[in-house]
């Protein structure tokens, strides 16, 4: 009897260094082709602008503190070390 596999139900969020690598690239290349993300996207400036603080992606991203899902610290090490090693 084969079980079906059922994808889990949380989110599972990256680590906040590669959420932050990732948009820093995006919004250089936006820049590079002459994209300008608020008119293009509707994006508020604000938000482009505090979405340059890995502050911003811990408080927008990272589960709600009563949620029982912690961030896995090995994922968040790993990313750590191979975008800044």
């Amino acid at each position: 009897c084969q079980r079906r596999f059922k994808p889990p139900k949380r989110i599972h969020r990256l680590s906040l260094d590669a959420q932050q690598f990732v948009y820093e690239k995006w919004c250089a290349v936006m820049k590079r082709e002459g994209i300008d993300l608020s008119q293009a996207f509707g994006y508020d400036p604000a938000v482009l602008r505090a979405a340059q603080h890995k502050s911003w992606f811990k408080r927008n991203t990272e589960p709600d503190p009563d949620d029982p899902y912690p961030p896995v610290t090995d994922v968040e090490a790993l990313m750590r070390r191979l975008l800044y090693e």
